[in-house]
């Protein structure tokens, strides 16, 4: 069984994944940078009722800001970067693994894993730092 939503949470890392890397729009289109800017820096706060999980949403990306980890479903990233959905020719199902850091998420499984891996990297880096300063 597959889900259409990325179920690992990424502690300290502002957005996932841009969403031109998870899927594919018509015609080529590229997302204008300003536009994706806009929606990384989206407020927190007007974002908090994005964090629930809802029935039948399709979230795909997660941020961390004011210490609220956000989802963003698929509508509402359209609806931020102004892209309509029928311009989304393709989304990636995303399955399930029992390693949370290795999660099978379709296109974007490297560079999500890369991320991971470099995050548990810089807390393992950290910990052996205090460590050797005490």
């Amino acid at each position: 069984m597959t889900h259409n939503w990325l179920e690992f949470k990424i502690e300290n890392l502002h957005m996932a994944v841009p969403l031109s890397s998870i899927c594919k729009i018509k015609d080529k289109k590229e997302l204008i940078v300003e536009r994706e800017k806009e929606l990384k820096f989206y407020s927190g706060k007007e974002l908090i009722g994005l964090g629930e999980k809802r029935e039948g949403a399709n979230p795909v990306l997660f941020t961390q800001q004011e210490q609220h980890s956000l989802i963003f479903t698929v509508d509402e990233v359209v609806g931020l970067l102004e892209i309509r959905q029928e311009d989304i020719v393709e989304m990636p199902s995303f399955g399930k693994r029992e390693d949370m850091l290795t999660k099978s998420i379709g296109i974007v499984e490297d560079r999500i894993v890369q991320f991971l891996d470099l995050q548990r990297l810089t807390n393992l880096s950290a910990n052996l730092t205090i460590d050797k300063n005490k």
